[in-house]
């Protein structure tokens, strides 16, 4: 096959990876590579499309010759992580989660994974550092701000945690899933007239935010205010009809009610 044809072939794998048409890219992509077994960019591509198809041992076999063609690729190394980690091989995904982030330690998505693949081993005071690194060397992720927040509530109590998750709201105040863990987290602290506070931030963002109306309305039955909790609960209800906690917790206010109580 000549080059020019060649190129065409990975140029139209691309455009349809990218417009999310991922079946025919990955067809295209082993075409291209037998026809230039040293195209990386087939090898590394055509990993990826296969990861996304769910078929992740091919994935890794496929991200693995890529390696082998560009030893230094961050993003290959981090994709290659990502298929051992699909296939339940935590330890093998940490060395390359690793690996990409010793060149590259501004990889969000890196130290994302890493962090998983440390829980998953069973290690999550080592999950905890890498998501504190993490959020370090990537301030702008509002995703590992939460992770080493909701890491260090899940070790150390959600007291300690406070202070990371009122920074993640400063850094990132348009961001509704960092108001609503700020929220639940006062609530969870009895600090019910600042958890409200928090919650309603989240969701004057994000309205229908199911887990800050469920926050919203604990903390209202924590303060007490039990006819503005059940019609909490209502909404979170409306939203998710199957919600069972919130069914439950509902139901209990109703039984404190004392307008509901026989005299």
């Amino acid at each position: 096959m000549r080059r020019p044809n060649l190129n065409q072939q990975l140029h139209d794998a691309v455009a349809h990876h990218q417009s999310g048409r991922i079946e025919p890219a990955y067809r295209l992509y082993a075409q291209v590579r037998r026809s230039a077994p040293g195209a990386f960019d087939a090898w590394h591509l055509g990993g990826l499309a296969a990861h996304q198809l769910g078929r992740h041992r091919e994935a890794r076999s496929l991200l693995e010759r890529a390696l082998v063609l560009s030893p230094r690729s961050a993003l290959c190394a981090l994709r290659l992580g990502a298929a051992q980690l699909a296939l339940g091989e935590p330890e093998a995904a940490e060395t390359n989660f690793r690996r990409a982030l010793q060149d590259t330690p501004t990889m969000a998505e890196a130290w994302e994974h890493l962090s998983l693949a440390l829980l998953q081993q069973g290690r999550p005071d080592a999950a905890l550092e890498a998501a504190l690194a993490g959020a370090r060397h990537c301030p702008g992720s509002a995703s590992l701000h939460e992770r080493a927040s909701a890491l260090t509530a899940d070790r150390h109590g959600f007291a300690a945690a406070l202070p990371l998750l009122v920074a993640t709201t400063e850094s990132f105040p348009s961001h509704a899933a960092g108001w609503k863990n700020l929220g639940l987290a006062l609530a969870t602290l009895h600090r019910a007239e600042d958890a409200l506070a928090a919650l309603d931030r989240a969701l004057g963002l994000e309205p229908d935010l199911v887990a800050a109306r469920l926050g919203r309305a604990l903390a209202l039955q924590e303060a007490f205010r039990l006819d503005e909790a059940v019609a909490e609960y209502d909404a979170v209800l409306a939203l998710a009809p199957a919600h069972a906690a919130a069914a439950s917790a509902r139901l209990l206010c109703l039984n404190y009610d004392e307008r509901l109580t026989t005299p």
